[in-house]
């Protein structure tokens, strides 16, 4: 439950980095379900029925909790993965659109080119492709993914501060483009986000289910388990009895 919980919190903290949810080992269900079915219920019949008055129901219960509870988790690691693999084609293509941006930048900042776009708007232009540059250059060097989350805040500045500009200026048709083209990552960068947040509910759910909730998976086994506790101390204490 560990991993999931460390999901949901760096997925709400950054909807837009990718994060791994490692699978839980599932072997301890398959273990108890290899144990013939009648030894178990044999087992809770001679040593949980004398401490237990409803030992049939927590017999049943038990074989329901491991049938569900693999089904369960299992259901949040698919939904997971779907997640993650839509995100990672979307954020391929960001990848490239960026790489293009980039392009575009120093070609409009390039002596020859710079009555494409209007003056007023180069300095806007050299700040963003010196900050985009720098992220993704460290991003490179450490071997990590890039920070999207920054990537869209500095295309929004550069969208910003060219609207604060524009109203004393015809709009060229390579302007228009190119804001155009930074618009369509940032519109990409928000679907990322939104996916991750609408996400986040799905696997929340599947967490209360399994431990959250007063009739959870958790405290249905953690009761299970205490009754054997006490019914191996029983049988213990009854040994003891036997050989004085």
């Amino acid at each position: 439950m560990g991993n999931i919980r460390e999901f949901i919190n760096a997925s709400e903290e950054n909807p837009f980095k990718t994060n791994i949810l490692f699978r839980t080992s599932l072997k301890q269900y398959e273990r108890i379900k290899q144990i013939p079915r009648q030894m178990v219920f044999r087992g809770f019949d001679l040593y949980v029925s004398p401490i237990e008055p409803e030992w049939t129901i927590k017999f049943n219960d038990l074989y329901n909790i491991i049938d569900y509870t693999p089904e369960a988790l299992n259901n949040i690691y698919t939904i997971v993965q779907r997640h993650n693999s839509e995100i990672f084609t979307i954020k391929s293509r960001v990848r490239e659109d960026l790489i293009k941006i980039e392009k575009r930048c120093i070609k409009i900042l390039d002596i020859k080119n710079r009555k494409e776009i209007h003056t007023y708007f180069h300095s806007s232009i050299e700040e963003y492709l010196t900050k985009y540059q720098k992220e993704r250059d460290n991003s490179i060097q450490k071997y990590q993914e890039s920070d999207f989350k920054y990537i869209k805040q500095i295309l929004e500045k550069l969208i910003y501060d060219y609207n604060l500009e524009i109203e004393d200026f015809l709009i060229s048709e390579t302007e228009d483009s190119f804001i155009s083209s930074i618009k369509n990552i940032i519109k990409q960068l928000n679907d990322i986000e939104q996916k991750t947040l609408l996400l986040l509910p799905e696997v929340k759910k599947g967490i209360l289910d399994l431990k959250d909730k007063e009739n959870s998976v958790y405290n249905r086994i953690s009761k299970i388990k205490n009754i054997i506790s006490q019914a191996i101390e029983q049988q213990k204490t009854n040994q003891e009895k036997k050989e004085k």
